[in-house]
């Protein structure tokens, strides 16, 4: 039981996805209105490939197209 006065944190969830890819922020990279992350190919070569993106949070994104499970993300 609070009493006036006291301080309660409160969480809310506004969304919940499951079997979803997530990624770092720093993983994500714009340029322009390009919105892409950076594949390291089995040959060790490095492409990049656009995203689609879903839920952003402070620590993770989530990526609804453009990178399946498995692939490689390169972040800075």
């Amino acid at each position: 039981k609070l009493e006036s006065g006291e301080i309660a944190r409160v969480s809310t969830f506004t969304s919940k996805r499951e079997n979803v890819l997530w990624i770092p922020p720093s993983a994500l990279r714009t340029f322009r209105a390009r919105r892409f992350v950076v594949i390291r190919n089995g040959d060790g070569s490095e492409s990049r490939k656009d995203v689609k993106v879903g839920l952003e949070s402070g620590d993770r994104v989530e990526i609804v197209d453009g990178v399946k499970e498995g692939d490689v993300v390169v972040a800075p």
